[in-house]
């Protein structure tokens, strides 16, 4: 404990003083975000289900933390199959959550406070109800193209099979039959979450149409989901398996050369943020962009762009999340926060302890330690993100395996890694 403290006050000191110049970044770097996952925040009508009223009612108690920012997950209508990251309707709120009367109170709400709002884009996939996908199916112009679809491949005369091995994070293959189409469509996830064809222009502007919908109506930026898996190589060939690799969840047997990080997802990324500038520009207002992307600073630092094509503001450093745990000593964590600073300039550090995928940092560790770990990310330069509940060391609710109503739980059996723990106790029948 002594080496901990003496190793985190060192470092501490050396980022106070490397932090000069701290005032002249903008909220954009600087931020105190509190994420909100809305089904189990707070339910306001007593229907067992979080809302948006019930995070209104509790906008007094954030703005006492000293939050700038409030990111709240996704609300739009969905089938709620991955928990909202399956969207049916992309400028809509879910009647589970509330009326879109009650999300305009919310952000005069948080305004009026002096804190800004982001929301979840979830550009990678929508749900296989959404309006779009079931026209696609039927081959309806424009939305024919709007989602990947590919043949068969030939085994003989009488036998097909898959397009090639490419595999779902949720395992097994990665398509899925469509009689309708009599064709596969591609889905990273599950496939009721089928692939969004992000090459296809119409489908773009329509994205584009969604992202101005809630700007228009006050919110001050997003959290792009999924950005690692934004494109796949058009040639389909097959990934290559990983050497003696035999994990249960075989997304994890191969590398992912062909459907992870290929080079048009930062460039789409720089076409987000010159489309947040402009309106930003029209309206004398600055809009944020912060990205989810699970990869170390080294590749992070992508989704930064340049000073010519600038990136996002803050693509979230997760490190924390899943390398830190009661297992690590106090060296390892000061690699962890060296890998953020030697690699990232000064005005894009940022820090995550804990987020609604992932176990929460008071059941890695325990709830007694909470407050030194927020303590220290607090006391970094840049911006510092907080899941809900963990200002009050709240740990993961225990949900035995027939409780469970995360149906995406990377093929895991072990109730202990279902992401049903950090996002809290509701019940969706």
């Amino acid at each position: 404990m002594v080496t901990f403290l003496v190793t985190s006050c060192v470092t501490l000191l050396t980022f106070i003083g490397e932090s000069q110049g701290h005032d002249k970044l903008d909220w954009r770097h600087t931020s105190l975000i509190y994420q909100i996952y809305p089904l189990s925040f707070k339910d306001s009508d007593g229907n067992g289900y979080g809302d948006l009223q019930g995070i209104y009612e509790k906008l007094d108690y954030v703005k006492d933390l000293g939050v700038d920012v409030i990111w709240i997950q996704p609300f739009y209508k969905s089938p709620l199959f991955d928990m909202g990251y399956d969207v049916t309707d992309y400028k809509s709120v879910d009647p589970l959550f509330g009326t879109m009367d009650d999300f305009q109170e919310l952000v005069k709400g948080i305004h009026d406070r002096g804190m800004k709002l982001l929301l979840d884009f979830v550009p990678n996939h929508s749900s296989d109800l959404c309006e779009w996908f079931q026209l696609s199916l039927k081959g309806v112009e424009p939305y024919k193209d709007y989602y990947i679809y590919k043949d068969a491949k030939k085994v003989n005369d009488t036998h097909y099979t898959y397009p090639n091995n490419w595999r779902s994070l949720f395992s097994g293959s990665a398509w899925t039959w469509r009689e309708e189409r009599k064709q596969y469509s591609y889905n990273q996830f599950s496939p009721q979450q089928p692939e969004l064809n992000l090459r296809n222009p119409n489908l773009l502007k329509e994205l584009e149409d969604a992202l101005k919908f809630w700007l228009d109506m006050g919110v001050d930026g997003f959290r792009v989901d999924a950005a690692r898996h934004f494109f796949e190589a058009t040639h389909l060939q097959d990934e290559p398996s990983i050497p003696g690799a035999n994990f249960q969840n075989d997304w994890m047997n191969v590398k992912h050369i062909y459907t992870m990080d290929l080079p048009e997802s930062n460039e789409l990324i720089k076409t987000w943020s010159a489309f947040f500038s402009e309106y930003g520009k029209k309206h004398g207002q600055t809009k944020a962009m912060t990205v989810e992307a699970y990869c170390p600073p080294s590749m992070l630092k992508k989704y930064l762009g340049n000073d010519t094509h600038p990136g996002a503001d803050v693509p979230y450093y997760m490190l924390m999340v899943y390398h830190m745990h009661y297992q690590i000593n106090a060296s390892r964590l000061n690699d962890i926060v060296h890998e953020m600073i030697d690699n990232f300039p000064q005005g894009h550090y940022n820090w995550v302890l804990d987020n609604h995928d992932n176990p929460r940092i008071s059941t890695r560790y325990n709830p007694e330690s909470v407050d030194s770990y927020n303590i220290f990310t607090l006391l970094l330069p840049g911006v510092a993100s907080v899941y809900f509940g963990s200002e009050l060391g709240m740990e993961d609710s225990k949900v035995r395996s027939d409780q469970g109503r995360d149906p995406n739980n990377a093929a895991s059996s072990d109730p202990s890694q279902s992401r049903d723990g950090p996002r809290g106790s509701y019940d969706l029948g």
